[in-house]
């Protein structure tokens, strides 16, 4: 992807200000749906794909697992994907890393659907490779005592457990001593504050992000790193899969909903993009959280 071009301060300012208005009216606009259309299902697994295929983000952190997993001692290599979802990133991750070592992975993910997906995308890696690959339909909650992992990867799958601190706590008891928790997570900047805005129409609570994430390692007294990489997600205007790409954003079937809420979220991610009106080129950065037990 280009890069993006320089938007003076005073710019910045205005649009600040601007995304800021728009996420009030927006607010005030969801309050009166009720309820808010959900997303799931065949929708969802779209929008996803629509998605991680529009921005440069996966890549980097697919480029950054590969280097991380590699550089980890000895031969064979015990790890486990918590919400891994259908495999998107977990897949092409295990191509490489199987090449240089043997890999013991062991997947949990609490939708069918998901895991039937990750499934179909593995079975000809594990028919070919060094890797033993365990895929269960559970979530964190459900893991049993005493399961323990040299890595455990948390991508992008923190912001909805319920209770971070717990969250990381139970990340941490699955990770052997010695061991290290990797947790990718978005910061809630622009593009994040109107995904919040959209959970919250859904949901109790908020979403975890960096910022959170980070204090519930802190109240832990639990030391960390964090490696910020910056991506972009790039949709052009008239792309026909750019309401796949807007529904996954915003967790919502976005033309089930009245006009008016339509056109804010478009001027919201027109007001975080740059100055091209035909193409929306949006923040994406990504925060990779390592936790040494």
């Amino acid at each position: 992807m280009l890069p993006r071009p320089s938007i003076s301060p005073s710019e910045v300012k205005e649009r600040t200000a601007l995304r800021a208005s728009l996420l009030q009216e927006l607010s005030r606009e969801l309050r009166k749906l009720d309820p808010v259309p959900s997303f799931d299902g065949p929708g969802y697994m779209r929008g996803h794909v629509a998605f991680e295929g529009a921005s440069d983000q996966q890549g980097q952190i697919l480029a950054w697992l590969i280097d991380y997993l590699k550089s980890q001692p000895g031969p064979r290599l015990e790890a486990a994907s918590v919400g891994a979802g259908s495999g998107i990133l977990d897949v092409p991750m295990l191509e490489s890393v199987c090449a240089h070592k043997q890999v013991h992975y062991t997947v949990f993910e609490p939708f069918e659907a998901q895991c039937e997906r990750f499934q179909e995308r593995a079975a000809a890696l594990c028919a070919s490779s060094a890797l033993e690959l365990l895929i269960e339909c559970k979530s964190l909650e459900q893991v049993e005592p005493g399961r323990a992992f040299d890595v455990v990867l948390a991508i992008h799958s923190i912001y909805s457990f319920q209770g971070l601190e717990e969250a990381v706590e139970r990340l941490l008891r699955i990770t052997r001593p010695g061991g290290e928790l990797v947790i990718a997570v978005a910061p809630l900047e622009q593009m994040n504050q109107l995904s919040e805005l959209f959970w919250q129409s859904h949901h109790d609570g908020a979403l975890g992000f960096e910022e959170q994430v980070g204090r519930a390692l802190s109240n832990l007294g639990v030391a960390h790193t964090n490696q910020r990489i910056d991506a972009c997600l790039e949709v052009a205007m008239d792309d026909p899969g750019r309401s796949d790409i807007v529904d996954f954003l915003t967790q919502c079937p976005l033309g089930q909903c009245p006009e008016q809420i339509q056109q804010l979220v478009l001027r919201y991610l027109e007001a975080t993009g740059d100055s091209d009106p035909s193409q929306l080129r949006v923040p994406h950065p990504v925060h990779m959280l390592r936790v040494r037990k």
